[in-house]
């Protein structure tokens, strides 16, 4: 693949993910110094490569054995440390989610009270648009408990939502993205651990032998799931044009009249792994097919060099804004397109991310490798100078894809970017190297790329990022009632809102970094993140077969013969894995000079450290993070 500016060797996206054939100023800069610390979302957003470290990341894990590295610079015991830390910090939030707002949607940890949708004022998109009156944070964190390997919490949980929530027939105007990414993610990988028919995880809640009211589980969160997505299936029908798909939907209701008609491209274009999942499981197509045509009816209006807009109006089919990024609006778009490649072994997708991404590389990426702009999607031209904290997701993207050299640079940036505000801001000028929106929600995409690059080279220096990361949220953003948002990275001021994802996949990601022996570091699985830290994988034959009797009820309202997915899959429902590949994947020789075979040093000694630091205006951000010790919360 080519790109602009400096040479980056990028691993082939085929070899790698063949291995199971198939997804937020401080005063002082420094960053040893943290006791004086006085918005989402990519997509929003995802992730994320697979809980397996599947495909690409277990391919780069093998990568860097070969290369001999090691993190012995930070002991096992303080990796423990880190890691309960960051465990006392997720049970913080959640407990006092349980205590002061179920079952509310989110926690307000200021006012120690929860907040659901907001009735009175149904124009308040900012809540509105996520907020459902769903109980969402409980749903978003099931999964969360098998990476604390805490399988009394999810029983507990699973019992809860099932007595709790009958069904999602709620008055409440919702957007379909955030609520399938969330809702819908949610219940489909707690039920994929509910009922894992081999009981891998250790999470399998049988339906007999526990005479406890409550108790039993038959596939009821796949039932909430289905009746969830039915009531979302409208949003695909609203366009006289196929498949452009309406931002918000009724619940109860359904489509609304009047609605406006603009949707962003990572909204309508990112649903697919959520849905295609409830279609393997229940053995119907039907939404793995509308997912589908969603993101074609998007790709198919691409620019003649490869690039889509921001923002489409799905009546006329336009686009409304035509500034390509890797941000807000688009971001999740690229993620979907590798991870539906990976999860549904459909080399369509690969043909596809291969043009993605040499478009993005090509167009958007500086001369020197480290910044990705907005531009022109007609000419490639840039057209703005600000990065937003939701690209901080790339750099994990790319691990997936086996460009381990560019992710590397790209991470440099938002790291640096953390050194010098204690949280990635919501915008920043590059050309200025400054913030223009303050504002730190407690996003994860910088940690899940920071979890994924040192999963694959196993570097200390990601270790101490994380280590960074976890003091300035215990010391900046833990209150007496839950941990809270950031208004103000430069003030400390802070915000009253616990967003789900700070549970969901923030805290998650900190947690597998530290955890070295976490069996979702280690399992051999095709399964993949979604772009909200869900596990989602493609069930087993014996899975599917249970499943059979559920149908959906569209057949009658279109016709899909001609449309039906051809299913390829092994005779015993998983996926032949081939061999692993070899170090000789990685060739040195095909690096630039100066970062010849950059898997062999640490970050901190490249050439281009210190530039990272310069071109994010955080020159006196020093790596070292060694003597950092957390003493509160300890």
């Amino acid at each position: 693949m080519e790109s602009s500016g400096s040479a980056s060797h990028q691993l082939e996206p085929r070899t790698l993910m063949m291995t199971s054939k198939s997804r937020k100023a401080r005063e002082s800069t420094s960053l040893p110094n943290l006791q004086d610390h006085h918005h989402r979302r990519r997509r929003r957003r995802g992730p994320s490569i697979g809980w397996t470290l599947s495909l690409a990341l277990m391919a780069a894990l093998s990568l860097a054995s070969c290369f001999g590295l090691s993190n012995a610079s930070m002991s096992t015991q303080r990796k423990l440390e880190l890691r309960d830390l960051v465990k006392k910090t997720w049970y913080h939030g959640f407990d006092n989610y349980i205590k002061h707002a179920y079952p509310d949607d989110e926690l307000r940890p200021l006012s120690c009270k929860g907040i659901g949708h907001d009735h009175e004022h149904p124009n308040s998109h900012e809540t509105n648009d996520v907020l459902g009156d769903f109980s969402m944070t409980l749903i978003d964190v099931l999964d969360t408990f098998v990476a604390l390997r805490d399988v009394g919490r999810f029983r507990d949980s699973v019992r809860r939502i099932v007595t709790d929530i009958p069904s999602f027939d709620i008055d409440s105007k919702v957007q379909v993205f955030e609520t399938t990414i969330r809702v819908l993610g949610g219940l489909l990988s707690g039920h994929l651990f509910a009922k894992d028919p081999e009981n891998v995880w250790g999470f399998r809640l049988d339906n007999n032998g526990d005479e406890q009211e409550g108790s039993s589980y038959a596939d009821q969160l796949l039932f909430l799931a289905k009746d969830l997505a039915d009531r979302l299936m409208p949003a695909f029908h609203a366009s006289s044009l196929a498949f452009l798909m309406l931002a918000l939907i009724l619940l109860r209701y359904g489509l609304m009249p009047d609605e406006g008609t603009e949707t962003c491209t990572a909204g309508a274009g990112s649903l697919l792994l959520e849905f295609a999942t409830l279609s393997r499981l229940l053995g119907d197509p039907i939404y793995e097919n509308v997912a589908k045509k969603a993101f074609y009816a998007l790709w198919d209006r691409r620019s003649s060099i490869n690039l889509l807009g921001n923002t489409i109006d799905i009546q006329t089919g336009h686009w409304s804004y035509g500034v390509s990024s890797i941000g807000a609006g688009i971001d999740s778009f690229y993620e979907y397109i590798l991870k539906s490649h990976v999860l549904l072994s459909d080399d369509s997708f690969l043909e596809i991310w291969n043009q993605a991404y040499k478009a993005v590389m090509t167009y958007m990426r500086s001369p020197d490798g480290f910044w990705y702009r907005g531009v022109n999607m007609q000419t490639g031209a840039v057209a703005t100078t600000t990065i937003d904290s939701l690209s901080a997701f790339w750099p994990g993207l790319q691990v997936l894809a086996g460009d381990i050299e560019a992710a590397i640079q790209s991470h440099m940036t938002y790291a640096n970017l953390w050194a010098r505000y204690s949280g990635i801001p919501e915008v920043f000028d590059i050309h200025r190297k400054q913030a223009t929106s303050l504002g730190y929600p407690l996003r994860p995409e910088f940690v899940e790329s920071n979890y994924f690059l040192y999963r694959a080279t196993k570097d200390e220096y990601y270790l101490e990022v994380a280590e960074r990361v976890i003091t300035d949220l215990v010391n900046r953003t833990w209150v007496d009632c839950g941990l809270a948002s950031i208004e103000n990275l430069l003030t400390g001021k802070l915000e009253d809102r616990q967003h789900s994802f700070m549970l969901s996949e923030t805290l998650k990601y900190l947690y597998l970094t530290f955890d070295e022996d976490n069996p979702i570091n280690h399992a051999d699985q095709p399964f993949v993140f979604t772009t909200e830290g869900h596990i989602l994988y493609i069930p087993n034959a014996d899975q599917m077969a249970e499943n059979q009797g559920y149908r959906t009820g569209w057949e009658e309202r279109e016709s899909l013969e001609s449309d039906r997915v051809v299913w390829e899959s092994h005779p015993t429902g998983r996926r032949q894995q081939s061999k692993p590949p070899t170090c000789s994947v990685y060739s040195p020789s095909l690096q630039s000079p100066k970062h010849s075979n950059p898997l062999m040093l640490s970050i901190t000694g490249r050439t281009d450290f210190d530039y990272a630091k310069m071109i994010t205006g955080s020159l006196d951000s020093g790596p070292r993070l060694a003597s950092v010790r957390s003493q509160s919360r300890m």
